[in-house]
């Protein structure tokens, strides 16, 4: 149950990521309207931007993963469950014949 718990984390850095970005596209919008010799700053900050994007495709690739091992998971208890309440009255069924 440890993929449950990491679920809301992922999601919250996603978010943090999303959020800076979005931060550092203002910051280059307000530098390009100021002054274009500024263009090393832009471009460094064009590749921050982009670095972040890369950073937010790999948590969201995370959080799927997260997702689907979580599915395996709750799939595997229920089958479990199942077998187990079978074998319960399969035992008790063939106790009594006996």
């Amino acid at each position: 149950m440890a993929a449950a718990d990491s679920t809301p984390l992922l999601r919250e850095r996603v978010d943090l990521v999303e959020q800076d970005k979005r931060t550092l596209a203002g910051i280059v919008k307000a530098f390009e309207g100021r002054d274009s010799l500024n263009a090393a700053i832009i471009g460094s900050y064009n590749k921050q931007i982009q670095a972040m994007a890369e950073r937010g495709r790999l948590y969201d690739a995370e959080l799927d993963n997260v997702r689907t091992l979580l599915k395996r998971e709750r799939r595997k208890r229920t089958w479990l469950s199942i077998g187990g309440l079978a074998g319960i009255a399969a035992g008790i069924y063939l106790g009594t014949k006996l």
